[in-house]
């Protein structure tokens, strides 16, 4: 299955597996009793690009002028603010 989204979507995404994609650490340290909830397989599309469910998606989404989640500069480039907690 994975080959065939690689191939479909070439150059346009990158397509890993659950397990790819947790050996890469895409969602940091992932216990393996919860690895089931993340998709048998991950697409993070490039700047251009979306995948939807044609079956469930509503024609207000293909309207947005952008989507979230991908590897974008722009989606990755987010600045932390960090605050230590206050001590009593």
């Amino acid at each position: 299955m994975a080959e065939a989204w690689r191939g479909r979507l070439a150059g346009r995404a990158v397509v890993l597996t659950r397990e790819q994609a947790i050996d890469e650490g895409w969602f940091g340290p992932v216990a393996r009793r919860n690895a089931g909830r993340i998709g048998d397989l991950v697409v993070a599309m490039g700047p251009r690009g979306a995948i939807e469910d044609s079956r469930t998606s509503k024609p207000i989404l293909l309207q947005l002028l952008g989507m979230h989640g991908s590897v974008t500069r722009d989606e990755v480039a987010v600045p932390l603010l960090h605050r230590p907690a206050e001590s009593d």
